[in-house]
């Protein structure tokens, strides 16, 4: 899977919404264990939402 990261962005909003820097997402995405649903919310683009647990 290939993650793309735009650092800038990443420094200028160090959490998400959920309270989620990228550095942990980043290492739940791989795990084979996680649950990942298209985002139907998404508008014109592909989303996903992603629910696993970090280390």
């Amino acid at each position: 899977m290939k993650i793309e990261f735009d650092p800038d962005e990443g420094a200028a909003n160090p959490l998400n919404q959920k309270g989620v820097t990228f550095d942990e997402a980043q290492a739940v995405l791989p795990d084979p264990d996680v649950l990942t649903r298209k985002n139907g919310d998404a508008e014109n683009e592909h989303r996903f939402i992603t629910l696993g647990m970090g280390a």
